[in-house]
């Protein structure tokens, strides 16, 4: 396979063993560009490392959208995952982990990106807690296979896939942004126009906070 975004991407999956083969992997989906990255990825990697089955939840779509046409299940389908649609986004987890339960899913993988991760990382910063960042595999089920992706990984992933994905506000992108949303694509956007690499710095600098207290036990964000 070429060097491209997705193998990248794939590569990670596998060394860090973000997802195992014989696992049962459900997706949340959103009307974003991270979801139809993941969408893909999940679809291809299903073969790949030999998941038993993959299916997707999608965030209710958008006020102009219906669930039959909403881009977040369009994501899904075209790449042939099963979907599920949650009706409320502020409930997606819990419907997400109501569906594990009942169906027999072993993993919930979400979409987060490097830049979600470095905006975890600068909000723990700013609040003087513990830097820890996103973990791509947690105990409790929850893993993020895009995990070492940026937005423009995910881009490219989606288009060589064929997912022309529709470019939604962020204002859009959720009824109601959250802190970390907020960061990511407020306060990250306006420091990354003078320092382009502060992403990866953030990333580094909870590396080695992690280290520093690796003989000790913290919860999994």
């Amino acid at each position: 396979m070429r060097d491209s975004a997705l193998a990248r991407a794939m590569a990670f999956v596998e060394r860090e063993r973000v997802l195992r083969r014989g696992e049962r992997v459900l997706v949340v989906l959103d009307s974003d560009v991270r979801s139809a990255a993941l969408s893909v990825l999940i679809a291809r990697t299903k073969s790949y490392l030999g998941l038993r089955a993959a299916g997707a939840i999608v965030v209710q779509p958008r006020e102009d959208e219906d669930d039959a046409t909403g881009e977040a299940a369009r994501y899904a389908r075209h790449v042939g995952l099963e979907v599920t649609v949650c009706q409320s986004e502020d409930e997606v987890v819990a419907v997400a982990r109501s569906v594990m339960r009942e169906r027999g899913w072993e993993r919930l993988a979400l979409a987060d990106t490097v830049e979600d991760a470095a905006a975890r990382v600068l909000r723990e910063c700013v609040e003087g807690r513990l830097l820890r960042g996103l973990c791509a595999r947690r105990a409790d089920g929850v893993s993020r296979p895009l995990l070492e992706s940026s937005l423009r990984d995910a881009d490219e992933i989606a288009r060589d896939a064929g997912l022309a994905t529709v470019n939604v506000p962020p204002e859009l992108e959720r009824a109601q942004p959250t802190r970390d949303d907020r960061v990511r694509d407020g306060i990250l956007q306006r420091i990354r126009a003078e320092f382009p690499a502060v992403d990866r710095s953030l990333l580094r600098l909870a590396e080695r906070s992690r280290r520093a207290v690796r003989k000790g036990r913290t919860p999994q964000r």
